[in-house]
């Protein structure tokens, strides 16, 4: 949902809800520890602005943090649009300012991967557009290869401790947006929230959590909530949320470099003409005259 939805007139924006299907993997829950915080791990909070992109926006908040915890010196700031166009093509939306699945969101970075922002940037003018073929190619090299389904508190925790950032699609809010300053005051906030009409849905990531609740980034910049994160009350995220996934492996391949032409390959040498040689001048002979009488003079006719 973008953050100049209508709120309250029953408009359901940001966000599809998928449908079950019952071979989803789950991801199992396993031990985990009291409290745990991943947002070291983030590039700056991201504004989606008026687009219906925080699919794309999540994902790649995701997918940067895993490049920033694997390969720090690699990490590179990933295109949000690039994740929401295919997957807007995939649900035959590519035209239009429309929500996508987190099915389609997932499926296309799997078969297509997310380019590098600097291959296919957010920029209004290209919502529309079909990306690049640099873009296409680039998103190779950033592939996901598995994500599974959490059920429960347990498996979103479980996640986050073993540094697993976690894809969270949930309803919205009147007063949502209004969170704002540290996370310790975000839980007193959210008193009485429940009862508030919904107004949308909006993908945003788990990146965190506490005893008091998850903490969760948002994509409506920092000018929203704490920088723009904010902490949700577990309460309030087991009745609000329908899909939460986890990504559990990404593919990360190092560009190929150009190979190097040999220096002394004439292709490589700058052009310029050759100058002419001329052939070699061969030595005249003279010949000499045999004696009158002598058996070669004789044979000659007359």
């Amino acid at each position: 949902m973008s953050r100049t939805s209508d709120h309250g007139k029953g408009r359901v924006a940001g966000i599809q809800k998928d449908v079950h299907d019952p071979r989803d993997h789950e991801f199992d829950a396993g031990d985990f520890e009291e409290a745990k915080d991943l947002r070291h791990y983030l590039f700056d909070v991201e504004n989606q602005k008026a687009s219906e992109g925080c699919a794309g926006f999540a994902m790649s908040t995701i997918l940067e943090m895993w490049l920033k915890r694997d390969s720090p010196a690699r990490a590179v700031e990933l295109s949000p649009l690039f994740a929401w166009w295919n997957a807007r093509f995939l649900e035959g939306e590519a035209e239009r300012n429309e929500p996508v699945t987190a099915r389609a969101a997932l499926k296309t970075l799997r078969r297509h991967g997310i380019c590098p922002e600097s291959a296919w940037r957010f920029d209004e003018s290209k919502w529309f557009v079909r990306p690049s073929r640099t873009a296409f190619r680039t998103a190779k090299h950033y592939r996901i290869s598995a994500y599974r389904r959490c059920r429960s508190v347990e498996a979103i925790k479980s996640a986050i401790s073993q540094e697993l950032p976690v894809f969270l699609g949930m309803e919205m809010r009147e007063g949502f947006a209004n969170i704002s300053g540290s996370l310790e005051t975000h839980p007193r906030q959210f008193v009485g929230y429940r009862r508030n009409p919904k107004t949308g849905g909006h993908f945003m990531a788990i990146v965190g959590y506490r005893r008091e609740g998850a903490i969760v980034v948002n994509s409506w910049g920092t000018d929203f909530h704490d920088q723009g994160c904010v902490l949700i009350p577990w309460d309030v995220l087991v009745e609000d949320q329908y899909d939460v996934w986890v990504v559990t492996g990404l593919e990360v391949r190092k560009p190929r470099r150009p190979a190097r032409k040999s220096s002394n390959s004439r292709k490589s040498l700058p052009a310029r003409r050759l100058p002419k040689v001329k052939p070699a001048e061969r030595p005249v002979r003279s010949r000499k005259r045999k004696p009158a009488g002598s058996r070669s003079a004789l044979n000659r006719r007359p």
